[in-house]
């Protein structure tokens, strides 16, 4: 099966002071920082698992936020939580 295309998580924000991304559905979703990111290519984050499983997730706080876009993509449907300040 071939995987979706990239779609962009969160635009980019130059005043962003904390980002966090986190993998809420059943299956892998791969992140990136821009819109060529693919399966191959990105950053995976693992699925929750069971029910009420935390799932893979990045955090980006205090010294190094980054301002550009995120891009997500994968190969079968899942869900993605995005909180930023």
């Amino acid at each position: 099966m071939a995987a979706a295309p990239a779609v962009q998580a969160v635009p980019g924000n130059s005043l962003r002071n904390y980002l966090l991304i986190q993998n809420i559905g059943g299956d892998n979703i791969v992140v990136g920082f821009d819109s060529s990111v693919t399966p191959e290519t990105g950053i995976i984050l693992a699925p929750g698992g069971t029910a009420g499983g935390q799932g893979g997730f990045f955090l980006w706080q205090d010294d190094f936020i980054p301002s550009n876009p995120i891009w997500v993509c994968s190969i079968n449907p899942s869900s993605v939580a995005v909180l930023e300040g």
